[in-house]
């Protein structure tokens, strides 16, 4: 509970002097942003997977996914060393190759690829191979995680952050 009271003021404090948030829009979304940006502050990548980008955090997420509006918040966001970058993608594209974080829809499979996070808010998305997956609880945002789709990835996330989660899938 004590993580709690660190994770979510520093979540919204950082989301919150974000452009944008004032517009009346859903409110719901706007914290998964938040949260996508947090699992970039606590996930660490193998140092080979940033490609041609090193210095950048490559969100990718089809055109007209429904969280669009809300992740435009996060882009230029500094994590560490490198900076969020969004990266919108046609509708079909692969968004495994050049992304280190894919931003999944409900129809998307949730296919784990080396040094990429996925994440989406459809059910049963974790079960289905996702790395995290955003649910509602009543009228707050959870999360819960793969465990081995993390491994798969190859990817290190903080023990922090797998406290926080509702469930971890081992």
């Amino acid at each position: 509970m004590r993580i709690w009271c660190l994770i979510i003021p520093l979540a919204l404090a950082s989301f919150l002097a974000a452009p944008g948030i004032g517009r009346a829009g859903d409110r719901q979304d706007d914290i998964k942003a938040a949260f996508i940006f947090n699992f970039a502050r606590f996930t660490t990548w193998p140092n080979d997977s940033f490609g041609e980008h090193p210095n950048e955090i490559r969100v990718c997420f089809h055109e007209g996914h429904h969280l669009t509006d809300s992740l435009t918040t996060i882009d230029g966001k500094q994590v560490g060393e490198r900076v969020i970058r969004l990266v919108r993608q046609p509708a079909g594209a692969s968004l495994q190759q050049g992304c280190n974080i894919a931003v999944l829809s409900h129809s998307q499979p949730a296919t784990p690829a080396r040094g990429v996070l996925t994440v989406s808010d459809s059910t049963g998305f974790i079960e289905n191979g996702g790395s995290i997956g955003l649910l509602q609880v009543g009228r707050q945002v959870r999360f819960q995680i793969n465990q081995q789709s993390i491994r798969q990835a190859e990817l290190q996330m903080s023990s922090k952050l797998m406290r926080l989660a509702t469930r971890v899938l081992k």
